[in-house]
């Protein structure tokens, strides 16, 4: 056998190789003219000066996009950092709802009389600003979720299509509060009926989102049944909401004064944080279970109990079937009455003698299956050896009714 010889191909690969290895982290688009170039040689094809993007100067390699940080790095994995997210946003509440109470102070050295940027109650202020934004970031992670959980290969019921129509809401309340549009649609559904319904008329935007908003949130509910956190804080961001809209429709505090204004709104912004937290708990979960940190869920008691019932051959099965019917037959036998007790000394003598004669006689044959006669006052060897099995089942039967 002759084997290869070496050709000066072999060598443009060995040096190809030591260069990959060198230069680990340099530009893709230099390694890919390089290779283009060894495969220009190997052909036998003359290599042209063909233009190769050049590396900036002015920069190093950290700021190259394979060093740029990844969307999926957004999402806080410590809890720590979570727990001071959830603070640092309930200090915010707190700080605008305390700039509201001061407003009334601080009212009468303005000229119209109020301070827009602390009025909570009305649109363009610092407090609709906020809830814009949260409810934006809530969109946004809702949105990182659905990009994560389409590739599940277990979700055959294409649950995570949810996400994305809850990214498109989220993203709709968002410019709800910047833009107030459902004061806009309250006054076109009064317009359109000719009735306001219970006060202003707010309830018809308040069922309005609340069919959408209850549609979307059970479907959620469903899919973070997974993650117990999310769920939670999913369904405090619900009580929240539902307080809010108790309390403008004066169902909690009858007169809706200045403290029903930042009960109201701060129930709202309430809710829009916790809605924004549990999407990115949620979005923390998936991250974590994709790693392989989250463990397997436990298989249900039942299963674990039919995969062992399995398990056992099929004659340990039907003999332990065997052994609980016949416990229960036997349980279920009644007790043979006493017989009564008789006056006469005659009668009492001959139905001793004539139960005796049916003793002795049924002592001495017995009937099988098959309807033989066989002797059952021999030796149990003796009968053993010439008896066939439904015989001596049926001599066993016949001394336990004798007993």
């Amino acid at each position: 056998m002759q084997f290869r010889a070496h050709t000066s191909s072999d060598e443009r690969r060995r040096r190809l190789l030591t260069e990959g290895v060198a230069a680990d982290g340099a530009n893709p688009r230099r390694r890919a003219a390089s290779c283009a170039d060894a495969m220009a040689s190997d052909s036998g094809e003359v290599a042209t000066d063909q233009p190769v993007a050049a590396v900036s100067q002015r920069y190093t390699q950290a700021a190259l996009m394979e060093n740029q940080p990844r969307i999926t790095d957004f999402i806080p994995q410590r809890p720590w950092v979570l727990l001071v997210l959830l603070v640092v946003n309930l200090a915010v509440i707190g700080g605008l709802i305390w700039l509201y109470s001061l407003m009334p102070h601080w009212a009468a050295h303005t000229t119209d009389g109020r301070i827009a940027a602390f009025d909570l109650d009305s649109e363009g202020s610092l407090g609709a600003w906020y809830s814009s934004t949260v409810l934006a970031l809530a969109a946004t992670y809702a949105m990182l979720v659905y990009h994560l959980r389409r590739h599940r290969i277990d979700d055959y019921r294409g649950r995570y299509r949810t996400w994305f129509l809850a990214a498109l809401c989220f993203a709709m309340m968002s410019i709800d509060e910047s833009a107030s549009l459902h004061e806009g649609f309250k006054e076109m559904m009064t317009l359109l009926t000719g009735h306001r319904l219970y006060g202003d008329g707010s309830v018809w935007w308040i069922m309005a989102y609340g069919a959408v908003l209850g549609w979307i949130g059970i479907r959620l509910l469903l899919d973070l049944r997974e993650c117990w956190s999310s769920l939670l804080t999913m369904l405090a961001a619900g009580l929240s909401y539902g307080a809010a809209v108790a309390v403008q429709l004066e169902l909690v505090l009858e007169s809706k004064g200045a403290v029903g204004v930042m009960v109201e709104e701060g129930l709202e912004m309430l809710g829009n944080v916790l809605l924004w937290l549990g999407c990115t708990l949620h979005a923390r979960y998936i991250v974590r279970d994709i790693q392989g940190l989250i463990p397997p869920r436990k298989q249900r008691k039942k299963g674990e109990a039919s995969s062992e019932e399995a398990t056992k051959p099929r004659r340990r099965r039907r003999a332990a079937a065997a052994e609980t019917e016949g416990d229960a037959q036997a349980s279920s036998k009644p007790k043979r009455a006493a017989k009564p007790a008789v006056a006469s000394n005659t009668t009492t003598t001959a139905a001793a003698s004539k139960a005796a004669e049916t003793s002795s006689a049924s002592s001495k044959t017995a009937t099988t299956s098959t309807g033989d006669q066989i002797r059952v006052d021999q030796p149990e060897d003796a009968l053993n050896s010439r008896l066939s099995k439904a015989e001596r089942r049926a001599m066993r039967k016949e001394r336990r009714k004798q007993r």
